[in-house]
Parts: C-alpha cells; sequence; structure tokens
C-alpha cells in the first residue's frame, strides 16, 4: 500500500514519555488549572473505541431519553474533549468552562497526563477498551484523514508504530492496562466495546449508583432510531479532510 501523499502534517510531540498531537500537548499546559466538579463524569478511551457512541447514550441519559435535546449542539460541545486544541476553534477546556453541571467530558489521556484534579475529587469514570486489531485499523483511517496527526506512511509502517507505542496517546496496551487497574481505587464502570455490541445493557461495574439508569436507558436508546448527522461544518477548521481514495485495509483483522 502507498504512503499518504498530503500537506505539512506537524510532528507528534512528546510529554512524559507519551507522544501526542502537537496541539494536544501544548493545551496540557492551560489544563494544569483545571477543577473537577465532585458530579462530573470523564468518558476515558484509547481513540477509536467507542468514544462518540458512548458519549451519544449518557448524553441521552443526561437529557432523559430526549432525542431532540440530544441534537441542541455538535458531540464535542455536549461532551467536551479535555485536551481538544486545534487553531481556529475553541479548545476543550475553554467550552469546559461554558458547559453547566452536571458536565460530561471525555479525553483520551493516559493516567500519566490526566489532570490530577480529576482523581483527587474521585470523579466517576466510564472507559471503554477495544479490540488492539480493530483500533489498529480504524486508528491508521484516522490519521490519513486527520491531518494534525503525522503522515502515516504504509498500513505496515504504521502498524510497526501502533505495535510499538509510537502514535498519538502512546502504547494501546498500557491505556487500557492502567485505566483497568484504576479501577481498584477509583470509581470506574469499564466497558468493553464488543460487549456493548452484542448485549443490551452495560458491561458490569462499579459506580453502581448509576449503574440501573443507565441501563434502562440503554434499553430505550437501542430502540430509537439513529439521531441524524449533527451540523459538521466546523470539521474543515480541525483539517479533518481525507485523502482520496482511501484504500481498504484488511480483509480481516
Amino acid at each position: 500500500m502507498e504512503p499518504v501523499q498530503d500537506t505539512y502534517r506537524p510532528p507528534l510531540e512528546y510529554v512524559k514519555g507519551v507522544p501526542l498531537i502537537k496541539y494536544f500537548a501544548e493545551a496540557l499546559g492551560p489544563l494544569e488549572s483545571f477543577q473537577a466538579w465532585p458530579d462530573d463524569v470523564l468518558i476515558s478511551t484509547y481513540p477509536k473505541s467507542g468514544t462518540t457512541w458512548v458519549s451519544e447514550i449518557l448524553d441521552l441519559i443526561y437529557q432523559g431519553g430526549d432525542l431532540q435535546k440530544c441534537q441542541r449542539a455538535p458531540i464535542f460541545v455536549r461532551v467536551p474533549f479535555l485536551e481538544f486544541k486545534i487553531p481556529r476553534c475553541p479548545t476543550g477546556f475553554e467550552l469546559l468552562k461554558d458547559t453547566p453541571a452536571p458536565r460530561l467530558l471525555k479525553t483520551h489521556l493516559p493516567l500519566a497526563l490526566l489532570p490530577q484534579t480529576l482523581l483527587d475529587q474521585k470523579v466517576k469514570v466510564v472507559y471503554v477498551a477495544r479490540n488492539a486489531k480493530d483500533v489498529a485499523v480504524s486508528y491508521y483511517h484516522f490519521y490519513r484523514m486527520a491531518k494534525v496527526h503525522p503522515n502515516p506512511g504504509t498500513w505496515d509502517s504504521f502498524l510497526e508504530d501502533f505495535m510499538a507505542g509510537e502514535v498519538s496517546y502512546g502504547s494501546w496496551y498500557q491505556h487500557v492496562q492502567e485505566w483497568w487497574e484504576l479501577r481498584h481505587t477509583h470509581p470506574v464502570l469499564y466497558l468493553f466495546y464488543e460487549d456493548m455490541k452484542e448485549v443490551s445493557s452495560p458491561a458490569s461495574g462499579s459506580c453502581h449508583d448509576t449503574r440501573r439508569e443507565a441501563e434502562t436507558w440503554w434499553r430505550r436508546a437501542k430502540a430509537l432510531p439513529a439521531c441524524p448527522p449533527p451540523d459538521q461544518s466546523w470539521i474543515p477548521c480541525a483539517g479533518l479532510s481525507a485523502p482520496s481514495p482511501a484504500p481498504p485495509l484488511l480483509s480481516q483483522h
């Protein structure tokens, strides 16, 4: 497979040994002043693991199952992305300042880079893990599309980088393991993407006081028609244009 050839893409920057998109690395400084609220709920995933899917489900719960309310704004406004920073776009931190309680927020950060206030406040976490093979394939296509990433090169070279943890957000293996371990000391509902596709209720976990409500709305959400796609006019400001054509990868993965 031929490597992607397109415009300039900034290299990754390393923060505490973790490779990050250049702009996201720049966002970590301002995040040091971020203050979590006790009723915040954090959605945490490694990239390409069902983040938007879970964000929509939780927002539907928060809106009492009202689909119209879920169309009030794009998902990145309804569920601010903590470390998001792209030229000409509001940062995730800026969006959070205008988000009323109770807040949903999301991150892909490993624990080494997570704002300490989220742990100190014992903020409830919904973590989603996905099979690494599917993550790698999806991440490769996302790298091709989102020009804030370095050029991914060929599929073979990208896969080597992925397995070595030399992609944005570092090692998938370390990410899923450290959040799994965190559930022993922190309120973490640890979900598996594959389970979410197969069953009609969330995988078991902590956060017992919200689980019954989540199960009820989960069943209702599965029975509802899909929300129409949100306004995506914001996408060009993030440099999210796909090289054409995007080739198929693997018949099996």
